[in-house]
């Protein structure tokens, strides 16, 4: 499978964090993670199926919202991978789709569900495109005609303490950083990101988690949940259920897996690593 990230144009650089591109042929359904990020994908060869605990499975749109997730999502390939997306930072989609994000979270919501005809137009626009080039083009163009909001200074600044923070801050502390209450940093939260700093907190450890026992050797499971910020190791298994479906040792002995291409940690915000502008 091939995959490659395009960072965006310096005037989307706060609101997108990349542009994706992967091609290749069909392989088995994969598990898909939360990320503290949501996404607009766009099929142009052949559109996912997504499958459900109770064994049903549906046809994915050719092109669809993924709101901010709380758990795992099961996807795989139904002939030719062709898939194009906008993957935005945490709480970069709320500048183009004017409602509440917790009104997204955990689905998959065609686009045109939730921006009318614009969106199918910018479907036919990414369909037809011939390159990968043509296709960032037309998303960058649509999505500037769309920058409506101006980023909320307390999200923002929340968002940047729980990337670096000690895993273990709590939010009532961070309120009180921020001098705000519980309540109110909780409610700008869900409305900008759209989940709450707790839960995004929680990802962010799980995603920081992934990335380490990525790395090569055998991985300290001990060191890990205390590195980490889990309070013991059962702590870690639970998390790495809830957020991935299968328990760590059943994801280290994969190789090869999907989900490996949209691992990245939330305390790296910053536009390096594989991501070029062409």
């Amino acid at each position: 499978m091939n995959y490659r990230e395009i960072v965006p144009c310096p005037a989307l650089d706060r609101w997108v964090q990349c542009f994706w591109i992967l091609d290749g042929p069909p392989g088995p359904p994969e598990a898909i993670f939360p990320d503290g990020r949501s996404e607009i994908i766009f099929h142009f060869a052949d559109p996912f199926r997504r499958f459900h605990p109770d064994g049903s499975s549906e046809r994915q749109p050719r092109c669809f919202l993924v709101g901010q997730m709380s758990g795992w999502a099961r996807v795989g390939p139904a002939g030719a991978v062709g898939v194009f997306g906008i993957r935005f930072s945490p709480a970069g989609a709320a500048a183009f789709i004017g409602v509440p994000q917790s009104e997204l979270a955990d689905r998959f919501l065609s686009l045109d569900l939730v921006c009318g005809r614009a969106a199918k137009d910018l479907e036919q626009q990414i369909l037809e495109a011939a390159s990968g080039r043509e296709r960032v083009a037309r998303a960058e163009a649509w999505l500037l005609r769309r920058l409506r909001f101006k980023a909320d200074p307390l999200v923002e600044a929340a968002l940047d303490r729980l990337a670096v923070a000690d895993p273990r801050l709590r939010i009532h502390a961070l309120a009180r950083t921020l001098q705000v209450s519980p309540r109110r940093l909780e409610r700008r939260f869900l409305d900008r990101v759209g989940l709450t700093p707790k839960l995004f907190s929680r990802i962010v450890r799980f995603q920081n988690l992934v990335q380490a026992i990525r790395r090569p050797g055998p991985a300290d499971w001990a060191g890990l949940a205390f590195d980490c910020g889990y309070f013991d190791q059962a702590h870690l298994i639970r998390d790495f259920r809830q957020f991935a479906g299968q328990t760590p040792s059943v994801y280290c002995s994969r190789v090869d897996r999907l989900s490996d291409f949209f691992v990245e940690p939330l305390s790296d915000f910053s536009k390096t690593g594989s991501a070029a502008r062409f």
